[in-house]
């Protein structure tokens, strides 16, 4: 018998714990809770003292502070261990029973040598409880073969909402409450993904996870979901508002200083550069290669450029209207929004993700 600290600082004097459930079934990456609990006296308590936890086949089930996750398909014993310390009793202090209530019936004896056991025989002063966990794949749908007819496992629908220049598709069309659901988004040529979010039948948020390929996932809630979606255009992508015969072509590249006018190439003495998602590009460069000029004033912080005859200026620092952008001074350069080269120039310009490439076309 051991004296057990239990919740709400009382002790009760046992033999034995037990588990508040002897068998627990969960889904894959679901948890559970266990609780070591004591009878006594009519009364179940829950145990306060520590106790040790552990699992027989980690690799289908975890457990931590009573916690159980399942890892995989299986089944598992959970062991909870109360002590696990020979003690030796000290006698020169008298025990202090007075927060310490016996919860033994009175009139009940204590029977035995006074030596603890676990059950086995053998010499302990540990006391332990286990229980069953089957770790399972919940079925998509259930069947019986009899005449008694079948049963279904209810789905919920992912519904996607039409959406301009793009779409997404799911990985599933239905799917159970619980059941993780990828969407992949994919744009036209041309445009990005803008934005997308999930609401459940109540209309409130579903959380969406951002993956490392580019999909989003979901955990179906019930009732389902509807996915709503927009896309834009891409940062770089060709302007198809002005198709026209190209005259010249120039290429820059993030991050190298080399731009490639008509197959010749150029060294500049500054490179394109991607900040806050927007390609930005040296203008100087690419007006002197469509045959323009530009002139700086330094006082005013003004740029000047002058291209078949159209003047444009610019202040660094003050947004370009159309853009939302300022230009910006790097390297001693003046630096602009690539969708500016393609709308004030009068060229066509397309971007290529793979290798971080701009291409700048003059129209006639």
């Amino acid at each position: 018998y051991k004296a057990i600290q239990v919740k709400g600082d009382k002790y009760v004097v046992t033999d034995k714990i037990a588990l508040d459930k002897t068998s627990t079934r969960i889904r894959r990456g679901y948890t559970d809770t266990l609780k070591a609990i004591v009878e006594a006296n009519g009364k179940t308590y829950d145990v306060a003292d520590p106790i040790t936890w552990a699992s027989d086949k980690e690799a289908v089930a975890t457990v931590k502070d009573g916690v159980v996750t399942g890892v995989d398909y299986g089944s598992a014993t959970i062991t909870a261990t109360l002590g696990g310390v020979i003690e030796t009793p000290d006698t020169t202090e008298t025990p202090d029973t007075t927060d310490a209530p016996a919860t033994q019936a009175e009139g009940d004896t204590a029977t035995g040598d006074g030596t603890d056991t676990d059950g086995d025989n053998t010499p302990s002063n540990t006391l332990t409880a286990s229980c069953t966990v089957t770790v399972f794949k919940k079925s998509s749908s259930s069947s019986s073969s009899g005449g008694g007819g079948g049963s279904s496992v209810t789905k919920y629908g992912a519904t996607i909402s039409d959406s301009k220049n793009g779409a997404v598709t799911a990985s599933a069309a239905k799917a159970e409450t619980g059941d993780k659901v990828i969407l992949t988004p994919k744009a036209d040529e041309g445009y990005a993904l803008d934005k997308i979010t999930a609401k459940d039948k109540d209309g409130k948020e579903v959380k969406l996870k951002a993956e490392k390929d580019g999909t989003y996932s979901f955990t179906m809630p019930k009732g389902g979901v509807t996915v709503d979606t927009t896309f834009k255009q891409a940062e770089g992508a060709a302007n198809t508002d002005k198709p026209a015969a190209a005259t010249k072509t120039i290429l820059l590249q993030i991050g190298s200083t080399a731009v490639i006018v008509d197959d010749q190439a150029i060294i500049n003495d500054v490179a394109p550069v991607i900040r806050n998602d927007r390609t930005l590009v040296p203008i100087r460069v690419i007006t002197e290669a469509l045959g323009g000029q530009v002139a700086w004033n330094e006082a005013a912080k003004e740029v000047t450029l002058t291209v078949n005859g159209k003047e444009i200026k610019m202040t660094i620092g003050k947004a370009l209207e159309k853009y939302g952008v300022a230009p910006v001074i790097i390297g001693g350069r003046t630096f602009v929004p690539v969708r500016f080269v393609a709308d004030e120039l009068g060229a066509v310009t397309t971007w290529d993700d793979a290798t971080k490439t701009v291409t700048i076309q003059a129209v006639k």
